[in-house]
């Protein structure tokens, strides 16, 4: 007396052939996008700017909706990076715009692959010092930019010109007394 219930190997040899392509194409359509966290992004999603390479990283401040990860030699731009590498939001807004848009979170972003540039616009950038006020520069949903580079622009500190000629003082005192010695 047949009860309608079946062995997984009996089912296995009544089902179709077509049943196992239509499990894979469904696999496949839910499959969450493969991260691009960690791969040194593409030059046109790089602004060059100062002597530095700057990247729009995340849609949200580091912490604030998500982590950002730091790699490929790219961190946090100091206060002087960003007024040698801009005269204003607006002049690295028309940086990062123009041609296209240069968007780079995938490659930063645990959870965004988008940059929102209407926060940008409107001042909301992480820790600049062009943000109309703290409460733009470090509000949770603040844009983030990265750099990577040595700039160019520094000017060394009196005390790092005070070190060298120390040392190149004692070069040339430790050449003089080998020079007498012979």
């Amino acid at each position: 007396m047949d009860l309608g219930v079946a062995t997984l190997e009996e089912t296995h040899m009544k089902s179709p052939l077509w049943g196992a392509p239509l499990l894979l194409a469904a696999a496949a359509l839910t499959a969450p996008a493969a991260s691009m966290i960690g791969i040194d992004p593409p030059s046109n999603v790089i602004v060059y700017a100062g002597g530095l390479e700057w990247v729009y990283a995340a849609p949200c401040a580091p912490n604030g909706c998500g982590t950002i990860t730091l790699h490929h030699g790219f961190r946090l731009p100091t206060s002087s990076e960003w007024t040698s590498s801009f005269s204003n939001l607006s002049a690295m807004y028309t940086q990062f715009t123009t041609p296209g848009r240069k968007c780079a979170s995938p490659y930063f972003s645990d959870q965004y692959d988008h940059c929102d540039f209407g926060d940008f616009q409107r001042g909301y950038v992480y820790n600049s010092p062009f943000a109309p006020d703290d409460a733009h520069r470090f509000h949770a949903a603040s844009e983030t930019f990265l750099v990577r580079g040595e700039g160019g622009g520094e000017i060394p500190e009196p005390a790092s010109y005070l070190l060298t000629a120390i040392g190149l003082s004692a070069v040339a005192l430790i050449r003089r007394r080998r020079v007498r010695a012979l």
